[in-house]
């Protein structure tokens, strides 16, 4: 559920600001950080994590790694790379991994609608 939800958002991200993206040879990263997204600092810091654990899933068997740190709460948990390389990444509830659902969901919807305003004022 989880790896969808990322997927989703970041389709609909890089579909927005790079057209055909996938005949770009290299063009992998999705870009969110851009203010012409709207999103704030905490929705910023959250996507980091996600991003991060994203990676875990999909690169690292769902442990944390060594490419990069993170050290962020989420939800009354903190996650924490540093010294827990290789350590499994430990989602406490299902209600914490629904809400990292939801709010992949919500900051789509905020990061489409907001870069739509954006390319009307520059149009």
């Amino acid at each position: 559920m989880f790896v969808g939800s990322w997927i989703c958002f970041e389709l609909v991200l890089k579909d927005l600001t790079k057209k055909d993206y996938a005949l770009n040879a290299g063009d992998l990263s999705v870009e969110y950080q851009a203010a012409r997204y709207g999103l704030d600092k905490l929705e910023k810091d959250n996507l980091d994590l996600f991003y991060y654990i994203r990676n875990a899933l999909v690169h690292y068997n769902g442990a944390y790694y060594a490419g990069k740190s993170i050290d962020v709460s989420y939800q009354g948990h903190r996650f924490v790379s540093a010294g827990h390389e290789g350590e499994r990444i430990f989602i406490p509830s299902l209600n914490v991994a629904y809400a990292m659902h939801l709010d992949l969901e919500a900051y789509t919807y905020k990061a489409w609608g907001n870069y739509m305003k954006y390319v009307g004022r520059k149009t």
